[in-house]
């Protein structure tokens, strides 16, 4: 068995209290002891009409040359499972059936990772934590790893962390999974305006109203006084997503470095066609280019 199988050591739940209940959000403390290395509590959350549910972990650890994880058992039988990476993903076994997959006991990953079934999983978000692993029908989220070098008190102290589970029905590519970690990473902001700045017409120059892309960025264009939008395909398929433009605006398909040699005009297309794991970068100019 491995090293970090053989030293596992499980904390059990204890003094749940419910924080918060109403229509629009219930929510539930828990306390964790964690023995000598420290102590935690876990703030539960769900949010009415939010499709997966938000944890809050507030933990004092004085721990060294331990590894702190959260663990999730389900009810979900897969062979690999899949991690999120930049513009992309990749998969990984959830067995030890050889030394190499014994090796690969963590998987780092951005903001998410998923389990499941052709018809329905389970995937678990976090910020700023970057390590997963999968084994079986359980998924694992590392959160401290409380090394002694370079740093002697790496880790040690008070931290704040979260992370989310997101059941759902379905394949992964129809899941909107990357979509809903992006979210929970990027909370929306309320900014308030006086009224002498809103002039009524908040309509945006391009919509891209499609599950099956995230739109990662969106700038000013590096000549004249475009928009450029950037957007990826995360799944692995070939989509096509629709896409509507303002009157009065072209929409070009062009390069990373907007190059106006390398511009396809889609003033014609109500479409766009997006290959897997693309990045496409889109312009949209109040005049014609080129």
């Amino acid at each position: 068995m491995e090293y970090h199988l053989q030293t596992r050591e499980v904390f059990e739940p204890r003094d749940l209290h419910v924080i918060l209940e109403d229509p629009v959000r219930c929510a539930v403390r828990v306390g964790v002891d964690l023995g000598q290395w420290g102590n935690a509590n876990v703030e539960v959350v769900l949010d009415a009409g939010c499709p997966y549910l938000k944890f809050k972990l507030e933990v004092s650890w004085s721990g060294k040359h331990k590894f702190l994880k959260v663990e999730f058992p389900l009810t979900v039988t897969a062979m690999e499972a899949e991690y999120e990476i930049q513009a992309g993903l990749v998969k990984r076994p959830t067995h030890f059936n050889t030394s190499w997959d014994s090796a690969r006991f963590e998987v780092s990953g951005h903001k998410w990772a998923h389990l499941g079934e052709p018809n329905f999983g389970v995937g678990v978000f976090t910020k700023s934590k970057y390590g997963y692993s999968a084994s079986s029908n359980k998924i694992t989220i590392s959160l401290l790893r409380s090394s002694t070098a370079p740093d002697a008190n790496a880790d040690i102290g008070d931290h704040v962390i979260e992370y989310a589970l997101f059941p759902h029905v379905g394949a992964l590519y129809t899941s909107a999974i990357a979509r809903h970690a992006f979210d929970f990473n990027h909370s929306m902001t309320t900014i308030l305006l006086p009224t002498s700045r809103i002039d009524g017409n908040l309509e945006l120059p391009v919509v891209i109203d499609s599950t099956d892309v995230i739109v990662q960025s969106v700038k000013p264009s590096e000549e004249g006084d475009g928009i450029v939008v950037r957007l990826y395909e995360p799944y692995g398929s070939t989509v096509t997503v629709p896409v509507r433009v303002k009157d009065g605006f072209k929409l070009y398909r062009t390069n990373a470095v907007e190059d106006v040699n390398k511009m396809e005009n889609l003033e014609l297309e109500n479409v766009l066609k997006v290959k897997p794991f693309e990045i496409v970068t889109l312009l949209c100019s109040p005049h014609m280019i080129g």
